[in-house]
């Protein structure tokens, strides 16, 4: 009896003008999504690999140990054709340094008020299949019993001794099996659009997220499918129960996640992001007065010339200079470079507690939206593709751990005090301000004093005095520094398994939406009085 209700519920559906549209909507425009999102992960591929080939040519050509600040990048997920990839609005760059603690990667959307919230509604896969089918799963349930009421061939069925539990379950597999067709053609044409561009490769596991994420979607299609059905065992009219499926919809749909960013944007106060980059402003002329307040205790170097300086940011530094000037320079890193690490902290005290608003912030926008299937299946979608938030911050806490490994390097090598640090001249290969002078002058001065004497103190006439210049400086810039032995970043996704962990709670909140829809269209269904119509 349940597979004959089924049939006429199939039956009836698939040669509707509304089975036609919903067939052409989805078969075209699902997999057109998927395509122009899988070219774009391929331009973002490359530029990834463009990227990954400068920063490691980068690290492997330093000289010196200050110059030891790699530039991590996370490599965009296959998966991300399906949703869009959170890199694309929370970055995917960042570069470790002794002066900051990794807080935001580098992103388009980082310099919005708060770039956690960029990631929700996106135009993709996900968003376009979960409107349209639900869409068409409302329409396709809404008149599932007002239509027969109307018409009494519904008091005739029910007069016929055909169980209530029969019924509904009768009606539901056949709208099931008539939005399968349209899921499952969808699915197909999508991954032999995937086939043809063979240019990208899904691992075992890859197969088994792709199948929970089109398990999930079966799940919140029944919701909609649930949703129709109960809907029309309440109403008399087709037309009234088509009004109100359509408004609910909206509700759901577009309302409430809309509705929910907004109000999680009002209830909730951050800090302006200006007055996070003023007070870390603040700490860094702090920790510049301290470096400098010790650099001029420092003995005044006899000659005050580097032959060679590069200086860089966050304590970069190369140098050959007299012997005195490179005394001055390794007391002054081993002052502070420590203290650079001690601010990082500090401006991270500060930065941390904007970053839990974001985050908290983002958590209440999912809380207020838990209403809407569409934000559900959303999250389960991007868990399982890993480009979800929490992914993103797995991936910012790693580089806070390898920033970490650099810094413990460091200081199991003792380079803040070393000359290593800044120089690849040897200690005993330095010459003092004298000695460099009588070299360069073959003697005809002795000291720096005596030179400056002569000259008036004024360099052009100093270097003119050299015999060929300072020109053999260049023999101290030695190979490359080996860095063999320094610890690269590794970023290991997180498994299968702990990703349905973590999304759990939003599968038994769908699965918990089910059963209740479907007990109430139960409980309308047995109540239903044809006498009383």
């Amino acid at each position: 009896m349940i597979w004959n209700i089924s049939k006429k519920e199939f039956l009836s559906s698939l040669l509707t003008f509304k089975f036609l549209i919903g067939l052409l909507l989805c078969v075209l425009l699902i997999p057109i999504s998927i395509n122009l999102s899988l070219v774009h992960y391929l331009e973002r591929l490359k530029i990834y690999q463009q990227e990954s080939q400068k920063y490691e040519k980068e690290f492997k050509e330093i000289y010196v140990y200050s110059q030891i600040r790699p530039t991590v990048l996370k490599k965009p997920e296959p998966l991300s054709i399906f949703i869009s990839d959170s890199e694309e609005v929370l970055g995917n760059k960042v570069k470790i340094l002794l002066g900051q603690v990794p807080f935001l990667a580098e992103g388009s959307a980082t310099e919005r008020e708060n770039p956690f919230l960029a990631s929700f509604l996106n135009i993709d896969f996900t968003f376009i299949c979960s409107v349209l089918l639900s869409l068409f799963a409302l329409l396709f349930t809404y008149d599932s019993f007002s239509k027969e009421k109307e018409s009494g061939t519904l008091a005739t069925t029910l007069a016929n001794n055909i169980s209530r539990d029969r019924l509904i379950v009768g009606k539901l597999l056949g709208h099931v099996l008539t939005l399968l067709p349209i899921i499952l053609l969808s699915f197909i044409v999508s991954f032999l659009v995937i086939l043809v561009h063979r240019s990208i490769e899904f691992k075992i596991e890859d197969w088994l997220r792709i199948l929970s994420i089109s398990l999930s979607s079966l799940l919140y299609v029944l919701i909609f499918l649930l949703l129709g059905m109960f809907i029309s065992t309440l109403t008399s009219r087709s037309s009234t129960s088509l009004m109100i499926a359509l408004f609910i919809w909206v509700f759901l749909v577009i309302i409430v996640p809309n509705a929910s960013l907004f109000l999680s944007q009002s209830l909730t106060s951050i800090i302006p992001k200006e007055a996070i980059d003023k007070a870390t402003k603040n700490l860094n002329e702090e920790f510049g007065k301290k470096v400098k307040n010790f650099e001029e205790k420092l003995p005044k170097p006899v000659m005050g010339i580097n032959w060679l300086y590069i200086g860089g940011i966050d304590g970069q530094t190369r140098m050959i200079s007299p012997k005195d000037v490179m005394e001055n320079r390794r007391q002054l890193n081993s002052f502070s470079e420590p203290l650079r690490i001690e601010y990082a902290q500090r401006k991270y005290a500060i930065q941390q507690n904007y970053l839990n608003d974001l985050i908290r912030q983002s958590n209440l926008t999912k809380y207020l939206s838990i209403i809407s299937p569409l934000t559900i299946f959303r999250h389960i979608a991007s868990g399982l593709t890993r480009t979800d938030l929490e992914s993103h911050l797995q991936f910012i806490e790693k580089c806070k751990r390898y920033r970490e490994q650099i810094i413990n390097y460091y200081m199991s090598k003792n380079l803040f005090s070393s000359f290593a640090y800044f120089t690849q001249m040897k200690e005993s290969e330095m010459r003092t301000a004298d000695e460099w002078i009588a070299y360069y002058t073959e003697g005809k001065y002795k000291t720096y004093r005596e030179l400056e004497s002569v000259t008036k103190g004024n360099f052009f006439r100093m270097f003119a005095e050299f015999k060929y210049g300072p020109i053999d400086i260049l023999k101290h810039l030695k190979s490359y520094l080996d860095v063999n032995d320094i610890l690269r970043f590794s970023l290991k996704n997180e498994n299968y398994i702990d990703t349905l962990q973590r999304i759990s709670i939003d599968l038994i909140v769908l699965i918990i939406i089910v059963v209740i829809l479907f007990s109430l269209s139960y409980v309308a269904t047995i109540r239903y009085d044809p006498r009383y119509q």
